[in-house]
């Protein structure tokens, strides 16, 4: 879980382009589904929360929002809702 504020960089929000072969949301997760919802409900109980891509946690791609947390959840969240009115959204391309 993470504030906006580490994936808000060069005046935009990043999210990755598309979603990983082991997303949180998916099936292949590294996680028990038990431990995976846990996580989306410690996160989207924080206001202004988000989750950010294992993938760029790990790797040399820069850090951005799941693109999947993303998809589910964006339209929900009156902040996530205010980058994409402002236009402030960019989708990261996927190395």
């Amino acid at each position: 879980m993470t504030g906006v504020d580490e994936v808000a960089y060069d005046g935009k929000v990043h999210v990755r382009g598309e979603c990983c072969d082991r997303c949180l949301l998916s099936a292949d997760r590294l996680v028990s589904g038990a431990r995976a919802r846990q996580l989306v409900a410690d996160t989207r109980a924080v206001p202004g929360a988000t989750f950010i891509c294992h993938r760029s946690q790990v790797s040399d791609e820069p850090t951005a929002i799941c693109r999947a947390w993303w998809d589910r959840f964006a339209a929900e969240d009156p902040l996530l809702r205010l980058v994409v009115a402002w236009d402030l959204v960019t989708f990261e391309e996927v190395r």
